[in-house]
């Protein structure tokens, strides 16, 4: 991210300044990779979509965020972590997984149902780019 945006989403209350932690970083790689290794094996259907599309999710806002934290920034919403994927990622897929956050929003506080197409969505996504940013 550049620095004006940065300071867009500092001021805006989406992130604030931290020493870069190296653990806390670890951690939330790893914690991705193994929720993901588990959850890409699930088998995606109507009564599985939801969970498999918030797990896969949080993946990759768990790299945004660890991605941000290598920089020296705390993120404090969502928005600024998947944010952070969009230099990783390009534009297109950037627009896909932003448009995945407002359905990831809609279903956890307005009780939305999540398909299974947006499932295999974030599914294809992740393979596409989570594992190889996880691995950085």
């Amino acid at each position: 991210m550049d620095k004006k945006r940065i300071e867009e989403l500092e001021n805006a209350g989406e992130l604030r300044r931290r020493s870069p932690d190296k653990a806390r970083i670890r951690s939330m790689l790893e914690a991705a990779k193994r929720t993901s290794e588990y959850v890409c094996r699930l088998e995606i259907n109507e009564e599985s979509a939801a969970v498999v599309f918030r797990e896969l999710y949080e993946c990759l806002r768990q790299i945004g965020d660890a991605l941000l934290w290598r920089s020296g920034w705390e993120p404090l919403k969502h928005t600024a972590s998947i944010e952070a994927l969009k230099e990783e990622v390009g534009y297109v897929d950037y627009e896909k997984l932003d448009r995945l956050r407002i359905i990831r929003n809609n279903a956890n506080y307005r009780g939305y149902s999540v398909s299974v197409q947006n499932a295999l969505e974030i599914k294809e996504l992740w393979e596409k780019w989570g594992r190889r940013i996880a691995e950085r």
